[in-house]
């Protein structure tokens, strides 16, 4: 395992983004997270913890009943960010 550097350039960085689609956002972020092996469980956590401030924020924008739909939408394969 490659050890940890101050300056290693893959070093995740939060950014600030423009208001743009939300759901658009919300989406890329599901999907991306799914792929890497997380649960339904892991996915609302991470929208619903204030810690993740972008994920948090897109739960307050959007609500938790339409973050929950997308999240079901994802596990159930009836969208892919890809096609979006």
């Amino acid at each position: 395992m490659k050890e940890f550097e101050d300056d290693d350039p893959m070093e995740l960085q939060a950014i600030l983004m423009p208001e743009g689609d939300l759901e658009a956002q919300a989406r890329f972020l599901i999907e991306e997270f799914a792929s890497m092996g997380m649960t339904k469980a892991n996915l609302i956590h991470l929208f619903q913890d204030p810690f993740y401030t972008g994920t948090y924020r897109l739960y307050r924008r959007l609500g938790e009943e339409r973050v929950l739909k997308l999240i079901e939408e994802c596990s159930a394969g009836t969208f892919s960010a890809k096609a979006l």
